[in-house]
Order: C-alpha cells, then sequence, then structure tokens
C-alpha cells in the first residue's frame, strides 16, 4: 500500500529528516495529462520541462509530511497557452493536500494558530487564511432564528462586552452582537417579533435586556439566571460577613 493513499499519485521515494520532524517523499502523477484546461484540446499538448514543487500533508506519527512533485509544463498547440500539469488531490493555492485543508480547518477553532502550523509546517498566516475562508463559508451557512426559550448574556473580548444570545434547550450559540446595550438587542429581536413560539427569556439583572424583552415581546415571561441570583446572595452574604 501507498503509503500516501492518494488517488492519482504514487510514492517513488521516502525517508526522514529527524532533525525536522518530517517525512520527505517523492511522488508523481500517475497518468498523463493529455488535454489543454483552457480549449480543451486533445493530444495537442507540447511538453516543457519538468519544476519541482513541494506540498504539504497532514502529519504521519506527529512527523510533518512534505511531498515534492515534479510537475510537467505544457503548451497547448491550438491556443498557444502555457500550463501546468494538473495534480489530483492538491491546492495549489496553499501548495498542500486537500486532506491537509480539511484537517487544518478541523483544529484551527479548537488550536491556536501557532500549533496548528508547527503540526503542519506552514506559517501561521497560512492556517489564517484557511481559518478565515472557514469561517466565512459557516457564516454564510449560518441561519439566524429565535429559539422557544432564549438565553442573552455578555461575553468581555478585548476588554469590550459583548451581548451574547443563546438558544437554551439546544445548548448552542446563536449570535453575537456589537454591544450590549439596550438599542442593539431591541434591534435584534425586532426581526423575530412575529415568531409566536417563543416561551422566556432567560438573562442576568441587567436592566437593558429586560427592557430591550419587554419593548418587542412584552408577554413574555423573563427569568433570572441560577447563577447570577446565586452569585448576588454569594457577595450579600460576604458583605454581611464583613
Amino acid at each position: 500500500m501507498d503509503i500516501l493513499e492518494l488517488p492519482g499519485l504514487v510514492t517513488v521515494r521516502r525517508r526522514i529528516d529527524r532533525n525536522d520532524q518530517t517525512y520527505l517523499i517523492d511522488a508523481e502523477v500517475k497518468e498523463a495529462q493529455t488535454d489543454c484546461p483552457s480549449c480543451g484540446a486533445v493530444g495537442k499538448l507540447h511538453k516543457h520541462d519538468k519544476r519541482p514543487k513541494t506540498f504539504l500533508d497532514i502529519p504521519i506519527r506527529q512527523y510533518r509530511v512534505s511531498i515534492t512533485l515534479k510537475i510537467q509544463r505544457f503548451r497547448c498547440k491550438t491556443c498557444e497557452k502555457v500550463f501546468n500539469q494538473d495534480v489530483p488531490g492538491m491546492v495549489p493555492l496553499h501548495w498542500m493536500t486537500y486532506r491537509c485543508v480539511r484537517w487544518i480547518r478541523e483544529r484551527c477553532l479548537r488550536d491556536t494558530f501557532v500549533h496548528v502550523a508547527e503540526h503542519v509546517g506552514c506559517s501561521p498566516k497560512t492556517v489564517w487564511n484557511i481559518a478565515k475562508e472557514y469561517i466565512w463559508q459557516r457564516d454564510m451557512r449560518h441561519r439566524l432564528y429565535l429559539p422557544e426559550w432564549l438565553g442573552i448574556d455578555e461575553i468581555a473580548v478585548d476588554g469590550k462586552s459583548l451581548c451574547v444570545l443563546t438558544d437554551i434547550g439546544r445548548r448552542r450559540p446563536i449570535d453575537m452582537l456589537k454591544d450590549r446595550l439596550k438599542p442593539t438587542v431591541t434591534n435584534w429581536l425586532w426581526e423575530f417579533r412575529e415568531s409566536a413560539h417563543l416561551k422566556g427569556v432567560t438573562m442576568d439583572m441587567c436592566l437593558a435586556y429586560k427592557l430591550a424583552v419587554r419593548a418587542v415581546f412584552p408577554e413574555v415571561p423573563i427569568v433570572v439566571d441560577k447563577f447570577h441570583l446565586l452569585q448576588m446572595a454569594s457577595r450579600v452574604n460576604q458583605a454581611c460577613r464583613d
């Protein structure tokens, strides 16, 4: 079995650089390209030189993986376009395999970019670019909604308090607002003013949240969450002891 297990590629030679903790793999494309990607002409390609290109792959046993391919350059006799051989399973934009990009996507949301980059052998900037594209795709698929039980709280990011809206029943975040002011929260709730399935809202004792909910959903019950009640009771007890 080929160590790469990449369709269309075959390993020619492999070695380990233990100082750099890297698998160095020389590979080549199994099938020669016969068609032009620009005009579609078949059998009209003139071969130029081969240029070595290095692609990164997912780690193997904690070792980085570097794949070197000699990529054939062609010139189409029909449209005169010069292009590189198509390499299956590779992302030329990032110079790595598709599965390596997926590997980075899976880890970039739960680990630092620097740590992920060290595992793969790329720069943190590359991980940042892949993460940025991945997050944008997730944002495009994400649809805001109003749950049966809405949680309103805040989180401090870079010294600024942001409002966080959560689905209590499913235990998942829904949205994060730019601040925790009443107009901002009211405008968000107003988008769902026609929703009739909202059963209640949980929050801390922030007056701005209460006024925002009452402005849009005056009849919906508001519950102060247990954490903030216990927190305030603890503070009162401590003040009495002091």
